[in-house]
């Protein structure tokens, strides 16, 4: 999958996300990837069969990492379903009370995973628009469509729930408990709206800070002191510089102010 950054970690971390998988047509040594699949005896003399035990069969269901299918789904190699805990009945339950779901124990990148689900969909029906990718079964097209469905009401759900009740309790928990311990509800976040808390949080502590020390007169650096009195002293220095012609133009004026006395 693409990121915004190659090294984004949170981006990486996001595409762990477990995808539901059937595969198409038989997997040659890949028969590890099935949950059934049980480690074969190596010292058995029939090859044949332990050759053929290690193919994993068409229409076999297993889970694989969202990075990894990526090429698999784009090549037909096989057919993805939706994560359980994206799936419709999940979604009503998230839209019935989105504050007080603890979304960090089913991942805690749910956001993010969800938009990753969502765009490889994207790109897989895509990709089966074009000429290479049009003998697809009628299965197979009735699982995008599906898919499709799904990725479009999932994108109206993941919205819905960051940005409505959940994000305004965030909110209220980050600039209202300053110096409190909210871990009871900072444990059922994710990472993204940890880091939206954390970020209203340093900033209520900055406000409260400039409520308590901002009506105190600020006062100057030990360095803008130093530079200061260097300046008054370079000042003063230059003003006691006596030359000839300032000599002259002082001892003339003083003169002059003698003589207008005495009239």
């Amino acid at each position: 999958m693409q990121s915004s950054s190659y090294y984004d970690i949170d981006s990486i971390l996001s595409e762990e996300e477990l995808v539901p998988c059937t595969n198409l047509f038989d997997f040659a040594r890949l028969a590890h990837l099935s949950p059934d699949y049980h480690t074969i005896d190596t010292t058995s003399n029939k090859e044949n069969n332990n050759n053929k035990a290690l193919y994993l069969p068409e229409s076999s269901s297993f889970k694989m990492p969202l990075w990894s299918i990526e090429q698999w789904t784009q090549l037909g190699f096989v057919k993805i379903s939706v994560p359980k805990h994206f799936r419709q009945t999940a979604r009503e339950r998230l839209q019935a009370d989105p504050s007080q779901a603890d979304l960090r124990r089913y991942n805690e990148r749910f956001y993010t995973s969800g938009l990753k689900w969502i765009a490889l969909v994207s790109s897989t029906s895509t990709t089966s628009s074009t000429d290479t990718n049009k003998n697809l079964s009628r299965q197979q097209r009735q699982q995008q469509e599906i898919n499709q469905r799904e990725a479009k009401a999932l994108r109206t759900t993941l919205l819905q729930t960051y940005t409505g009740d959940r994000l305004r309790r965030t909110l209220d928990f980050a600039m209202s408990s300053v110096g409190d311990d909210v871990s009871f509800y900072t444990k059922k976040l994710t990472e993204m709206e940890r880091h939206l808390f954390q970020r209203g949080s340093s900033g209520a502590t900055a406000f409260q800070k400039w409520k308590t020390y901002g009506n105190r007169r600020i006062e100057m650096g030990v360095l803008a002191q130093r530079a200061a009195s260097m300046e008054t002293r370079g000042c003063t220095s230059s003003s006691k510089v006596v030359t000839p012609d300032n000599h002259t133009n002082n001892t003339t004026n003083a003169t002059g102010n003698k003589r207008q006395r005495r009239q």
